[in-house]
């Protein structure tokens, strides 16, 4: 014998009503899985406090003494102190060069490390194509390249024009790029 369809009403009647028996289900579970008293629970909060309170250590942790703390910031402050006067002591040889945040967004390199003859423009010559190249230092520039964070604007025959933090000026063979 077939059974008859069942039409669109009698289909959420029959998934309603599943909803319903789990609902209940769950409903117990979670009734049913609690103690009814407070006094049945164990006091969970303090074993585990006690065994994490010294979990690694077998000893207490002694206290440090004002007089102890002052001494360690005054030693971190000497050491601080040592470091920034050797910073100053290199820069003012010349050795590192601090560059702008627009460079560092445009190049995103690590810190140029400059000498005192590094970036001296020392000459400029012509190759058989009739391209004009600037030697800096030991190395051969056209225009637009990026040397040292300075862009090379245009390469002349007795000087170059760099352009570097929105302005032009030109250097003349012989000088120094900075």
């Amino acid at each position: 014998m077939r059974r008859k369809p069942r039409g669109p009403f009698e289909q959420y009647k029959y998934w309603i009503g599943m909803g319903v028996v789990i609902l209940v289900f769950v409903f117990v579970l979670l009734t049913v899985g609690k103690p009814s008293s407070p006094k049945s629970k164990p006091n969970v909060k303090k074993t585990t406090f006690e065994k994490t309170e010294r979990a690694g250590r077998t000893r207490k942790r002694q206290k440090r003494t004002a007089a102890e703390r002052l001494a360690e910031k005054a030693k971190k402050r000497l050491e601080r102190e040592q470091r920034r006067e050797e910073r100053r002591a290199l820069a003012g040889k010349g050795t590192t060069t601090r560059r702008t945040t627009r460079q560092t967004r445009e190049t995103k390199g690590s810190v140029r490390i400059k000498t005192e003859t590094g970036y001296i423009l020392k000459g400029i010559f012509v190759d058989e194509r009739g391209e004009r190249y600037a030697l800096i230092g030991d190395r051969r520039a056209r225009s637009g390249d990026v040397v040292a964070g300075r862009k090379i604007q245009e390469v002349k025959p007795d000087r170059v024009s760099i352009e570097y933090g929105g302005s032009i000026y030109e250097v003349k063979i012989g000088s120094p790029l900075f």
